[in-house]
């Protein structure tokens, strides 16, 4: 299932929903602590942070990362796999988290940054640099996405050459960088502590829709018999 937030409208198993409708036909079959839960969930949402993972080698760092932005409200989520290989979910690790993000995959870096841009974002790579920010320094007034370069070499060039400027995390030992998994936890931590602003009406709606329908088991044929 996905979001077209344009549209307003989810598109689940090739059918393209209402999320007013979704709710009010479900609304009965979640159970009122389940319903609870949501509401206290969407209250937290925020889109204002998005991590960008770029040709990440280890599937266990993307999964870790995917379970702090989830656990620290923000569900806009990136994954650059220019090397080409399949992006492998770790359950052991995400724990079900990316099952309540909003996760979009790319094969083309400029694709991925040149799409945040158009949707208002300011583009960061973490890259250690004299001209680097300090991730405490930076707005998240506005909305803010960070690339996360592989195990081995980090951002790419074409990362570097693309994004509005460099960040990092502040350190004051010998190790000069974090493991990704560390440093995605710190920077949506980061992030998290600014309060940036939370989601709209209108995407705490499409979310609350989305949630509803991944909070219940669905056959395909009751799934085709209640939306069609």
């Amino acid at each position: 299932m996905k979001i077209e937030w344009g549209n307003r409208k989810i598109i689940a198993r090739g059918m393209t929903l209402d999320p007013e409708n979704v709710i009010q036909k479900l609304e009965s079959f979640v159970s009122e602590e389940r319903r609870e839960k949501i509401d206290l969930v969407l209250k937290g949402r925020s889109a204002h942070f998005a991590p960008v993972l770029e040709s990440l080698y280890d599937r266990g760092n993307i999964s870790a990362v995917m379970r702090s932005a989830e656990a620290f409200g923000f569900f806009k989520f990136h994954i650059i796999e220019t090397d080409a290989h399949e992006f492998k979910q770790a359950n052991r690790v995400t724990q079900g988290a990316d099952k309540w993000l909003e996760v979009n995959r790319w094969t083309k870096t400029a694709d991925c940054i040149n799409s945040l841009k158009n949707q208002g974002y300011k583009v960061y790579a973490t890259h250690l640099s004299k001209e680097a920010k300090n991730f405490e320094d930076l707005d998240f007034k506005q909305k803010t996405a960070v690339i996360f370069g592989n195990e081995t070499e980090g951002v790419s060039e074409e990362a570097l050459s693309l994004a509005d400027g460099n960040v990092l995390l502040p350190m004051t030992g010998f190790t000069q960088s974090f493991n990704i998994s560390v440093a995605g936890a710190l920077s949506c931590q980061q992030a998290h502590l600014k309060k940036p602003p939370v989601v709209s009406l209108e995407e705490s709606e499409l979310l609350k829709a989305l949630y509803f329908m991944k909070s219940i088991t669905w056959p395909e044929k009751a799934l085709q018999e209640w939306f069609t």
